[in-house]
């Protein structure tokens, strides 16, 4: 389902366990990316991604909030560098 334009909102539940459901939300555009996702459960993690770049680079982090003990459960960085080929 789209609400605007560029962002997208799943939501899905596997069958008979209930909570296993989750809502995620990603905005995309042309050179970033922001997705965040949260469980139906007693007590959810919300997951939150993003990443921005070009073709040639780009960066991106994730990182997990724990709610029930209210602190960042994970947490990454990266940088991808991809040098384009060249033909003489």
């Amino acid at each position: 389902m789209d609400f605007l334009s560029s962002t997208k909102v799943i939501a899905f539940l596997k069958l008979p366990d209930y909570n296993s459901g989750k809502l995620e939300i990603q905005y995309l555009h042309e050179h970033a990316g922001i997705t965040a996702a949260v469980g139906f459960n007693k007590s959810p993690a919300v997951d939150l991604w993003a990443t921005i770049g070009t073709p040639s680079i780009a960066f991106g982090a994730e990182t997990t909030y724990a709610k029930v003990s209210s602190e960042f459960a994970k947490y990454n960085a990266g940088v991808s560098y991809t040098k384009p080929d060249s033909n003489a």
